[in-house]
């Protein structure tokens, strides 16, 4: 557990200090997507495995399947509203939502942040 805190704490700390570095906070948002999404993976993999969690299936019956399905849906309802109303999406996203050229959006997008990082290295 200790090993744990001091991970969490030096990782604070490294974050606070490279929280000005664009392309270091944006390594470590796609770092923590692919950690949940390997997480994810592995406990499919688990329960997948686990001969008891099928063999209670036909017991759970419809019961599970309406919490599952009520639970994945008020989430993503829930996130819908969040970026909607709280958040709001950028300009930029919507543009790529509406293009049809995604990867032409997507490559001005990259160009302008590297152009905004040059600026402010200097």
């Amino acid at each position: 557990m200790a090993l744990l805190i001091g991970l969490l704490v030096v990782g604070v700390i490294l974050g606070y200090a490279l929280r000005n570095q664009r392309l270091f906070v944006g390594g470590a948002a796609k770092l923590v997507t692919l950690a949940v999404y390997l997480l994810l993976f592995t406990l499919g993999i688990s329960i997948g495995g686990d001969k008891a969690i099928f063999d209670l299936l036909p017991e759970l019956g419809l019961k599970s399947v309406v919490l599952t399905v009520g639970a994945i849906g008020g989430t993503v309802v829930a996130a819908w509203a969040f970026g909607r109303f709280v958040v709001g999406l950028p300009q930029k996203w919507k543009e790529m939502v509406i293009a049809p050229e995604v990867e032409e959006v997507i490559e001005e997008v990259v160009e302008e942040e590297i152009t905004h990082l040059k600026e402010h290295e200097d």
